[in-house]
């Protein structure tokens, strides 16, 4: 499991306009492509720890599971699972999935003084795009195999997917996300918008707030758990949308995704 899994198969980050604002004064309403280039994914750390009866004990910010090296589905949140194999003496290969279905395919393989690790990530979105994207990690802390802390320096490969957002009624906004066919709609009054999506989990909600005309404030919960928050702020000629969030239980992990105006 890792953070861009995460973003992928739990919410989709939302962009959303202002509460205050009639449609056809609201910022962000508009159709915006991801701009990977200009965007920061790398930085977030997670935990794995090897108890002595063969599991590993995972601390990914608010995520924490159990698994084992057995190719076996383990619980990780909501409907979600992973099956991990050890496929070398320094390589391993898993498979994220929900219901039985596979979401994702993982291959990690470990550096000769076990301080590097590179993760491979493959898969398939809704609207049919592959996706391949390879996080390489550092461990900062720990001992020998994938015990320890490990922190992502550097990720390449994220996908370029176009988010459209519209409003026909003041204080409320819809946002679909063409790679993942994911839809949020709802109010920017802080109360809970629906969230649909063929990759989302049971349980998918978020809220929606505008300080000002320019700044979003929001968060994503799974069953009511908050597993990211963030701000999006739109820039003064209106081209750019940054998006800054993350982790409450890692707040000092920042990503920081950019959007720009087609």
């Amino acid at each position: 499991m890792n953070k861009l899994w995460l973003s992928l198969v739990l919410l989709v980050n939302v962009a959303i306009g202002s509460p205050v604002a009639f449609a056809s004064d609201n910022l962000f309403v508009g159709t915006w492509k991801l701009n990977p280039a200009r965007s920061h994914y790398a930085g977030w750390t997670y935990t794995m720890s090897a108890k002595p009866d063969g599991t590993i004990h995972v601390v990914d910010g608010s995520i924490v599971y159990d698994f084992k090296l057995d190719g076996k589905d383990y619980p990780t949140i909501a409907d979600r699972t992973t099956a991990w194999t050890k496929t070398g003496d320094n390589t391993y290969s898993s498979e994220q999935k929900a219901g039985g279905k596979v979401l994702s395919q993982s291959e990690r393989v470990l550096s000769a003084d076990g301080k590097t690790m590179t993760v491979t990530i493959t898969g398939t979105h809704p609207d049919g795009s592959s996706f391949r994207v390879v996080n390489t990690m550092q461990k900062i802390a720990g001992g020998a195999g994938l015990d320890g802390t490990w922190k992502d320096t550097k990720t390449v490969g994220h996908n370029q997917d176009t988010m459209v957002v519209s409003s026909t009624t003041p204080g409320a906004m819809r946002v679909e996300y063409a790679a993942n066919k994911i839809v949020a709609e709802g109010k920017l009054d802080g109360s809970p918008i629906k969230v649909t999506g063929p990759l989302l989990p049971p349980g998918a909600t978020g809220t929606w707030k505008m300080p000002d005309a320019r700044t979003l404030d929001y968060t994503k919960s799974i069953q009511d758990k908050i597993t990211s928050q963030g701000v999006e702020k739109i820039s003064a000629d209106g081209k750019t949308l940054t998006d800054t969030y993350w982790d409450p239980a890692a707040p000092t992990e920042k990503t920081i995704v950019v959007w720009e105006r087609k």
